[in-house]
């Protein structure tokens, strides 16, 4: 096993020629490193084992897709169980003190590449995550099985983390060396290996056919029995360990030995971890059923479906529905992003879009400011500079010269309907896959969001921005339909009806955000949500550059507070619109003093707008204001309380 490629090469080329070596088909999903924060979004911590981190490369996806030689699912459509690996490869720079995280610190260097590769578990649950780090003249490879599956698989153990580290590139010890090789995939014999499943089940399926023939039948009555009719609880992790030993031992005794198997043919324990359990099983079933029922009218359980929910959420659910219209009655369709079929070829970066137009100017017609879902935040986008070559149907592609040479490099990916190419249609093979035929709405005035995020995560965008299939557009400029998406009753009607992924993520498809009630408000209300939105939006512009921490932070404070407390008055007054009977029975009233201040519109504001807004923010704050007061005691109510999971 050759390992100085990883000092004769760039990182990203080595680790490819690594697994070719190893002749693991890969599918490559990017040519240049992803920021750790951007690709670790919802783990990244900012502490001393992620400032180690340099760059990231997501080498790709081992699947069947790349057996066969076809393209994998898009990175952000695995949300679920996926059979398949994700690669990813990690540079580490020196600490602080000027060292590397390698052997010479014992066990400081284990725990700093252990909690990034947990980051990596956390951040793709689903699915298995191998993670190749170079640091100084050193491998470490980190093995992660998926944190959450449906399906318990035979020998998987939840978020466990393998790690093999300090694998010298230069001089690597003979074991490690073993190791590696052990990993290359059999193309040829009677081992060969032509899809992922056989590189997993099928091998397992062979080690049990060959250890029923050896062993006889009563092993194989015993492990039926072990990993289908038995299961325990016990107080005491000790115990639940022993019964295990125990289960494993008898295994063992009726398990014959073989010198030329690996581990002399002994097999390991089944997976028990949800047989076998440490609990408390001496709770009282009656004390549990009282603290767990609930009462559902036989009414409730509707011929188009049951929803296991007590009266109390089924009535409010109902009453949001009944406060107004559907949002695509009030807006007009919801549209998703663009599908290319093959991003490596239509997504380029800065460098790349500026080389194209400089080969020829045409090119500018063509490259569009490009938008993920995951570039998309509450009230704002964070733009990674990226762009799409938007070749829709029917474009006339001897325009764009330079545009059908960079594609043509792809061609034989970008063929619709043969091995290894796109999906059968009708397009041709420089065309993007899908017909938008909306594609103009991308260049106005649009309500975006992405299908999935851990909350409402709406935003208005005025510019010309395309995005892709992981976010939504609604072509409108009606601030005060924003308002109601980024409310908190809005998520917890999303919540209801939508299904969580990703551990407590929620799905934003078209199916259940076209559903959202839009209250019905008279045109003042609508206008003062609308200014509020307003200036939320102008503050969250002006403060997104500054550092989450330092003197630059501290003197923005206020304003950070003056952003949220204009949230907050949005969330009273929508809550207000959708539930006024409850509102105001609790003495709540948020819209008859917005409407008595008179509020300005943003574009109306001359001068310093921050300074009229922190004037504003002063009058509305005061301890004696009745909207300060009120939202102060608001979470008091009984229908709140159920709205924010406080009930």
């Amino acid at each position: 096993m050759n390992l100085t490629i990883f000092n004769e090469l760039d990182f990203l080329p080595a680790l490819r020629d690594f697994f070719k070596a190893l002749q693991v088909p890969v599918n490559a999903v990017t040519n240049a490193p992803i920021p750790a924060r951007e690709i670790l979004e919802n783990s990244y911590k900012d502490n001393e084992s992620f400032r180690l981190i340099d760059d990231v490369y997501f080498l790709g996806l081992v699947d069947d897709a790349a057996f066969r030689g076809n393209q994998s699912l898009e990175i952000d459509q695995i949300k679920s169980d996926y059979d398949g690996i994700l690669i990813f490869g990690v540079t580490l720079n020196n600490r602080d003190h000027g060292q590397l995280p390698t052997r010479f610190l014992g066990r400081a260097s284990l725990s700093h590449l252990a909690e990034i590769s947990r980051a990596f578990n956390r951040e793709f649950c689903y699915t298995p995550v191998v993670i190749i780090f170079k640091y100084g003249e050193y491998l470490a490879f980190a093995n992660t099985e998926r944190l959450k599956y449906k399906d318990n698989r035979e020998g998987e153990k939840a978020g466990k983390v393998t790690l093999l580290r300090d694998i010298d590139i230069k001089q690597p010890h003979s074991g490690h060396q073993r190791i590696l090789a052990e990993l290359a995939i059999p193309k040829q014999g009677k081992d060969r290996v032509d899809s992922f499943a056989k590189t997993n089940l099928e091998a397992q399926k062979e080690n049990l056919e060959r250890a029923f023939a050896r062993n006889g039948l009563d092993y194989g009555r015993k492990l039926f029995l072990i990993q289908n009719c038995i299961y325990g609880v016990d107080i005491q992790a000790i115990a639940v360990q022993i019964a295990k030993l125990r289960f494993f031992i008898s295994l063992i005794i009726d398990q014959q030995e073989d010198q030329d198997e690996t581990n002399r043919g002994i097999l390991p324990l089944p997976n028990l971890e949800t047989k076998f359990v440490a609990a408390n099983s001496l709770i009282g079933v009656t004390e549990v059923f009282h603290s767990q029922n609930l009462l559902m009218l036989q009414s409730e359980l509707k011929a188009d479906g049951w929803r296991l929910e007590n009266t109390e959420v089924l009535d409010l659910l109902a009453k949001l529905r009944n406060a107004g219209q559907p949002l695509e009655e009030i807006t007009g369709k919801i549209c998703i992003g663009i599908k290319t079929g093959f991003n490596e070829a239509f997504i380029i970066d800065r460098k790349v879009r500026d080389k194209l137009i400089a080969e020829h100017s045409s090119s500018t017609e063509v490259i569009k400011p490009f938008l993920r879902g995951r570039d998309i935040k509450k009230w704002d986008i964070e733009y990674q500079d990226i762009w799409i070559i938007f070749t829709r149907k029917g474009i006339d592609i001897k325009k764009y010269p330079a545009i059908e040479k960079h594609l043509s490099q792809y061609r034989n990916r970008l063929t619709a309907g043969v091995e290894g190419g796109r999906k059968a249609g009708s397009y041709q093979w420089y065309e993007i896959q899908d017909n938008v035929a909306y594609w103009q709405d991308f260049e106005k005035a649009k309500i975006i969001f992405p299908d999935i995020a851990p909350s409402s995560r709406f935003t208005y965008c005025e510019e010309v921005m395309y995005v892709d299939m992981t976010a939504f557009i609604i072509s409108t400029q009606n601030l005060y339909v924003l308002g109601i998406l980024n409310s908190t009753i809005a998520e917890y009607f999303i919540s209801l009806i939508s299904s969580s992924v990703r551990g407590d993520y929620l799905r934003f498809k078209r199916q259940y955000v076209s559903q959202i009630p839009i209250p019905t408000a008279t045109e003042a209300e609508q206008k003062a949500i609308e200014t509020l939105v307003g200036y939320v939006l102008h503050l969250t512009a002006a403060l997104k550059d500054i550092p989450s921490s330092g003197k630059e932070f501290m003197a923005s404070a206020d304003d950070q507070l003056m952003l949220s407390y204009f949230e907050q008055i949005i969330d009273a007054a929508v809550m207000e619109l959708y539930l006024p009977e409850e509102l105001h029975a609790g003495d709540k009233y948020f819209m008859r003093h917005l409407l008595q201040e008179n509020l300005p519109n943003i574009d109306k504001i001359k001068g310093d707008k921050i300074a009229e807004l922190r004037v504003i923010f002063r009058r509305l704050f005061d301890r004696d204001h009745p909207i300060r007061t009120n939202i102060y005691f608001l979470g008091n109510l009984d229908i709140v309380k159920i709205i924010t999971g406080k009930a």
